[in-house]
């Protein structure tokens, strides 16, 4: 008898014998019941878990599909020059299939896919390319070579060049063929050094019956003709002619370029990296237009071939990259009028051995002194940095150039004297040293031995002092502050 309590009562509960190894019934349920428990627990510890990995597993999947279908629902624009793109960009383009007989990089691949209202230059080019009826009568290296300059077209605006080929077009060039020019047109019968009519003939831009290589114009103004006999083109030079727009990559496609020169209009983006993957370009000249941003670093791959480049003129910022000063044949370069950044480096003839020709006034910054081994550039034959802040004395070195034919370095911040080794000079045409109060000394006699070549002598605003020889009062043009510290010609010293 087994008592127990219910509200405060005493009560007895038989207890009945069971047989050996039977569990009582009232035990059994508190088994099961605890039981229960244990497994509600561990169902409770095993949920989040697995909630955990079904998840990660979900989240794995979307991650795998949706790199794997095609995203045209919502693509990204692309700019119209995406300047950090490789040439030899391996990115499949996904989803999408090249609709003609000719291969072109994955970067013009991926504008096409995603440009499905033909707004681009290259879906322009391509819309173009489907409806020449004579698609299928060109080579493989032709059809690019059309699609590039098709391409090109679009991406200056050339609807609204100011020349679009067709017929025969006169304008007016100097004697050296430069067209444009400040002096007369030179009147019937010729004369000497005015300016001439020049007839400039060509095919309408994009025309389907003629030759790609005639869209360029065939005139006494070209060095060269724009194609070789293989149809190939070598020169493209659309100077002064009103283009827009921006430099698009395919450029890079005509591999087969030579001399690139356009300039004088209103080009803007950036210079374009596939320029550095053109093996066989020796000239590079985009002057007077607007382009932005900074020198590809790419330019350096063109270490055997690119002898000038000329970006004078522009809005170029920043300095040029090292892989610049591998260019080894190197013989000119203008950067003049850019907020760019210069530091003519100490052994730059061992960089460019070749050089000749450097134009680099008015920039952002060009401080610093001249390094003298300037003076072991054999070749230079001129040197313009006006309007900057170079610092320290003239190298008397310099007078060792004997090709050297005019330093121009005036509104600097130039000290000392002007060294008397420039007496030395052979074919010296012009010095102009204006605006370097900190330039002091006596004017050396020996500069008058300069008078067989030299034409303009500009000491204005220097402290130089002494008189100028008699020897070079005939020069061309002859400035300096006639005061009591620097006289000479018709400025008589004892009249002060």
């Amino acid at each position: 008898m087994t008592a127990y309590h219910d509200h405060g009562l005493v009560h007895a509960r038989p207890v009945s014998v069971l047989p050996t190894g039977t569990v009582e019934p009232f035990d059994e349920e508190r088994a099961s019941r605890r039981k229960i428990a244990q497994q509600r627990s561990l169902f409770y510890l095993l949920v989040p878990w697995a909630l955990c990995v079904i998840v990660l597993v979900t989240v794995g999947l979307i991650v795998f599909l949706t790199a794997g279908k095609d995203t045209t629902a919502a693509p990204s624009p692309l700019p119209e020059s995406h300047n950090n793109n490789n040439t030899n960009d391996e990115t499949p383009v996904v989803g999408w299939t090249w609709d003609l007989p000719f291969s072109l990089p994955n970067y013009t691949l991926h504008t096409l896919k995603y440009d499905t209202n033909y707004t681009k230059p290259q879906s322009k080019a391509h819309l173009w390319m489907k409806n020449d009826p004579n698609l299928h009568n060109y080579t493989e290296e032709r059809l690019i070579q059309r699609f590039a300059m098709a391409t090109f077209y679009y991406a200056t605006v050339g609807e609204e060049w100011t020349h679009q080929g067709g017929g025969t077009v006169t304008v007016t060039a100097d004697a050296a063929g430069r067209p444009g020019g400040r002096r007369q047109l030179q009147p019937p019968g010729g004369g000497s050094g005015g300016l001439k009519e020049v007839n400039i003939t060509s095919e309408p831009w994009l025309s389907y019956n003629a030759s790609e290589c005639t869209w360029l114009s065939s005139s006494p103004l070209r060095k060269k003709e724009a194609c070789n006999e293989n149809h190939t083109l070598e020169n493209l030079e659309l100077l002064g002619n009103g283009l827009a727009g921006t430099l698009p990559e395919e450029l890079g496609l005509l591999t087969s370029l030579t001399y690139i020169k356009l300039g004088k209009d209103n080009i803007g983006g950036t210079i374009i990296s596939q320029f550095g993957s053109l093996p066989k370009l020796w000239g590079l000249h985009l002057f007077g237009s607007r382009l932005t941003g900074t020198i590809p670093s790419e330019l350096g791959l063109l270490s055997n071939t690119l002898k000038g480049f000329a970006v004078q003129g522009n809005f170029l910022s920043g300095s040029l990259p090292s892989e610049f000063w591998q260019l080894r044949e190197l013989k000119e370069l203008r950067i003049a009028n850019n907020p760019l950044e210069l530091s003519i480096p100490n052994g730059m003839h061992k960089y460019m051995p070749k050089f000749r020709v450097l134009y680099a006034a008015r920039l952002a910054t060009l401080d610093g002194s001249l390094p003298t081994t300037l003076g072991l550039l054999t070749g230079l034959s001129h040197f313009n940095i006006e309007e900057n802040a170079v610092t320290g004395p003239l190298p008397s070195e310099l007078a060792t150039l004997t090709k050297l034919g005019s330093i121009i370095a005036s509104n600097n911040h130039l000290t000392g004297s002007l060294p008397s080794e420039y007496g030395l000079f052979h074919s010296l045409e012009s010095l102009d040293l204006r605006g370097n109060m900190g330039m002091v000394g006596p004017f050396s006699p020996e500069l008058a031995n300069l008078n067989d070549t030299l034409e303009v002598l500009d000491l204005q605003d220097t402290s130089i002092t002494g008189t100028i020889p008699e020897e070079l009062c005939g020069l061309e043009s002859l400035n300096f502050a006639c005061s009591p510290s620097l006289c000479g010609c018709d400025c008589t010293c004892m009249e002060l």
